[in-house]
């Protein structure tokens, strides 16, 4: 889903807003200066057009306060250009006439400009505010479509976005599920199985952390540990099986107790990912068949033949 953005040119536009006030008073008496001179070297005789542009330009990207300092300077030019003698103080009636029109012209294209670009600069801040808030919406929209709503846990859209990053990396693939969940519903009822579910969520963020654990689908857990130590992710589950069969549930005990497959490996690619999770699935089968309440796992080869039957229906 994409966010609306300032882009590029947009950025490159308005970065002059960020200069300190002092760099901009310089650059923008610089450049006039610079006109001026050019204007009287070249002996143009009607310089105050292009003048005026450097006006123009300097409010428009600077601001106020430089735009102020470029009208001053085209003024004190323009008293040197039309008084006699270039003596700033002795003018023919004309060029008194014309000094008068140009200096109202200056604080009216100063006045005009300068409104312009406060309502331009207010009109940025607006949409950098609505730009933020929609980021903000996105993030958390994203969060949402992410994330399990019972267990808090991220689901298979965020496994999905995961799969490139897990590429090329030591990872342990672990797929557990809770045993007899459907007994757990009729006997206790679904609030009470909905409540095993967010405990097992909980748990495995525990101990897993938040960013390795999936609601895979049901009753049906994943985990993606960024190691590959059999006896550390052996550890970690015998933890996780004693404190599932403490579990309570308000004012019942809920003895749980769940079975697991897991395989570890570096996939190279995302096919090999997608092999390691088919495989842990088809270990956590072997684990239900031989009886329940046991993990099942094993080193990940691309080359390993199948030693399960594709289950047709999963025991519970």
């Amino acid at each position: 889903m994409r966010t609306a953005n300032v882009g590029e040119f947009e950025l490159k536009k308005y970065r002059a807003s960020f200069w300190p006030e002092w760099k901009k008073l310089l650059v923008t008496f610089l450049g006039m200066a610079a006109l001026c001179l050019g204007v009287y070297l070249l002996n143009v005789p009607n310089p105050n057009m292009i003048l005026i542009t450097g006006l123009v330009a300097c409010t428009a990207v600077f601001g106020l306060a430089p735009g102020a300092v470029s009208a001053a300077v085209m003024v004190v030019y323009s008293m040197f250009f039309f008084s006699t003698d270039h003596s700033f103080f002795h003018y023919t009636e004309l060029n008194g006439q014309k000094l008068v029109i140009i200096i109202a012209g200056v604080v009216m294209n100063f006045a005009v400009v300068g409104r312009l670009k406060r309502v331009n600069e207010e009109a940025m801040e607006e949409l950098r505010a609505l730009n933020h808030m929609l980021l903000d919406d996105n993030r958390m929209l994203e969060q949402v479509s992410m994330t399990d709503a019972l267990t808090g846990l991220q689901n298979r859209f965020a496994l999905r976005r995961d799969f490139l990053e897990l590429e090329r990396h030591p990872i342990t693939v672990l797929m557990l599920d809770v045993d007899d969940f459907k007994s757990v519903n009729d006997r206790y009822g679904h609030e009470t199985g909905d409540r095993v579910l967010e405990s097992t969520g909980a748990l495995l963020r525990e101990l897993f952390g938040e960013r390795h654990c999936y609601r895979y689908g049901g009753d049906e857990f994943l985990v993606v540990w960024p190691e590959t130590d059999a006896q550390r992710i052996s550890a970690l589950t015998d933890e996780l099986a004693r404190r599932m069969r403490a579990l309570r549930v308000g004012d019942e005990d809920v003895p749980v107790c769940f079975s697991g497959g897991y395989v570890y490996g570096v996939p190279e690619l995302s096919s090999d990912l997608r092999q390691m999770l088919h495989h842990a699935d088809n270990r956590l089968y072997e684990a239900k068949r031989r009886g329940k309440n046991q993990i099942s796992g094993g080193r990940f080869r691309r080359t390993f033949s199948e030693q399960f039957a594709a289950p047709s229906g999963r025991q519970q």
